[in-house]
């Protein structure tokens, strides 16, 4: 209902003037479920304005409702975060004073912006382990994947369609979300990376070995021999990379996914439906699977994530390149720059340098939450 209720107030009839009106707290700015900031205008006024990562360094955007000198639909600048709203205590939040924009980023990492050190992004949802260690998850929750699990210590994360899987570092594995045949339900053990499909997971032991467990019994029953330090999963494949930095994929998939490159010497490798990309050892892009076609991406790169239909990557600058599909500008990243870079369906997650998460393309609207801080 209240969703319903502020599509009707943004829709503003022609000719009808617009009312602004101030608000007196964080408390009055619930136009969206999530809720607001109140937060001053260079004219010593007080606007609601909500979260957008497009908006650079404070992620708030002031509503395009009720706002008035000019700013409906712009973006918070820096220098007017810092400062509480006329009906909260102490003038000014947590006593740092506006004085520099990098004040003004420490007061918003302390009050509004988790930090972010892992991403993960499946189908319609991304989750991401804060510095503290643990998870916060965001998007979809059809299944139930998109709920952030319990507990800390988390130190990487694979997301799917369905289900999800988290890697502590204690070496356990905890998974969430539905489960079909057994794929949220983790043998015993401790493990050294994990891989989701969409009825399967796939984990690399202790001991290197690799073990899968779930329906698809095309990887489950057919697990590599040999020693393997990285996995990847996705439909009913995986791919791995062994101790001499070799490629090995096994299961059932269409688009050529299986036709892997036997040679070269690989550091990073990210699978998805019908296409898979590497990272050799001189940092430079091996594609493979007939889903995406484009290849010859240029240049040195430090990480990659296969979407659906589409791929994105970290050049050694950390500027961000995406190729494939490009609905809803996903191909077109920011101007940022990026610690790691996690792709989705028709949406893109990255972290920023100051360890905040920035999105773009369809699912904007379902960014990170607040809230947790930088410790």
């Amino acid at each position: 209902m209240r969703l319903f209720l502020l599509a009707l107030v943004l829709i503003l009839l022609p000719g009808c003037p617009s009312t602004s009106v101030e608000c007196r707290d964080h408390g009055s700015c619930d136009l969206l479920p999530e809720g607001g900031r109140c937060v001053p205008s260079p004219s010593g006024k007080y606007w609601c304005a909500y979260s957008d990562p497009r908006c650079a360094g404070t992620g708030l955007r002031y509503s395009d409702y009720e706002v008035g000198d000019g700013l409906a639909g712009a973006c918070v600048a820096f220098d007017q975060v810092d400062a509480s709203p006329p009906d909260m205590d102490g003038g000014v939040d947590g006593g740092i004073d506006a004085t520099s924009p990098a004040d003004a980023n420490q007061q918003q990492d302390a009050s509004t912006q988790a930090c972010y050190v892992f991403l993960g992004s499946g189908m319609d949802d991304t989750c991401g382990i804060l510095q503290d260690g643990t998870v916060a998850c965001w998007g979809d929750n059809a299944d139930g994947e998109g709920v952030s699990p319990g507990g800390t210590g988390y130190v990487s994360l694979a997301v799917g369609i369905s289900h999800s899987c988290g890697l502590r570092k204690n070496g356990s594995i905890l998974c969430w979300g539905k489960d079909f045949s057994g794929e949220t339900r983790v043998p015993p053990g401790q493990y050294l990376d994990v891989g989701v499909g969409f009825v399967h997971t796939c984990a690399i032991r202790s001991d290197n070995t690799v073990d899968c467990w779930g329906a698809s019994n095309s990887v489950t029953n057919a697990e590599p021999a040999g020693k393997y330090l990285a996995i990847s999963s996705a439909e009913e494949y995986s791919c791995a990379l062994s101790m001499d930095k070799k490629i090995f994929c096994w299961g059932t998939a269409k688009n050529s996914v299986l036709d892997y490159p036997r040679d070269g010497q690989f550091q990073k490798i990210s699978v998805g439906p019908g296409y898979a990309c590497a990272i050799n050892t001189a940092g430079s892009i091996v594609c493979w699977g007939s889903l995406v076609t484009e290849r010859g991406q240029q240049g040195k790169f430090i990480d990659v994530s296969i979407g659906i239909r589409h791929a994105c990557a970290l050049r050694e600058d950390r500027s961000p390149l995406c190729w494939g599909m490009d609905a809803y500008g996903i191909k077109t990243p920011p101007s940022s720059s990026y610690l790691a870079i996690a792709s989705a369906y028709l949406h893109v997650c990255g972290i920023r340098p100051n360890s905040h998460v920035e999105c773009w393309g369809q699912n904007t609207r379902s960014g990170p939450p607040f809230g947790g801080g930088c410790p």
